[in-house]
């Protein structure tokens, strides 16, 4: 059996799945609550890692719950068990999950897309009349000018532009 040697203040990973590190996640957790008048909500531990400086300073990658909305946090934990001490040294959010909002790039190639394609070709099928004259679309508006001929796609498109567009006005 092999075995790692470790050195002085060299960073090396630990078992994200053991109770000691899942307890510090959930420490780090309750001490940004406090601190912030938060309410996140610990639900996983993706990694960790520690370095021995005086004491231990843990790295901890973390999934939270905001609300409905699971963010991943990374945050810093230093431990000094000779004077019984727990500090958060850092605690922030590394990126966001958009079940509750925000734009995101998706491939265009996906099921999914080409389903939500299809639903927009048959809307537009069923109501020709959502396309008028919009200065916002760079495309040119079938009613307006018949003698251009748009396949569907930009067609569609058209649609997409002209309905954000009107959104954005009505709320303005």
């Amino acid at each position: 059996m092999a075995s790692a040697t470790v050195t002085s203040g060299g960073i090396t990973d630990v078992p994200a799945n053991s109770v000691e590190i899942e307890n510090l996640a959930r420490f780090a957790v309750d001490d940004y609550n406090k601190k912030q008048n938060a309410v996140l909500e610990f639900v996983r531990v993706i990694s960790a890692k520690k370095q021995d400086v005086s004491g231990v300073l843990y790295y901890i990658t973390l999934e939270a719950k905001d609300g409905e909305t699971k963010n991943v946090y990374e945050t810093k934990v230093w431990v000094r068990e000779w004077l019984n001490s727990k500090e958060v040294l850092e605690f922030k959010l590394v990126s966001t999950d958009t079940k509750g909002g925000g734009v995101s790039d998706v491939p265009s190639d996906t099921a999914h897309i080409e389903n939500l394609a299809r639903f927009a070709v048959d809307q537009y099928n069923k109501n020709q009349v959502f396309f008028y004259s919009c200065s916002f679309c760079r495309f040119q508006c079938v009613e307006n000018n018949p003698s251009v001929p748009l396949n569907r796609i930009d067609k569609v498109k058209h649609y997409i532009r002209t309905k954000i567009h009107n959104t954005i006005i009505l709320r303005s």
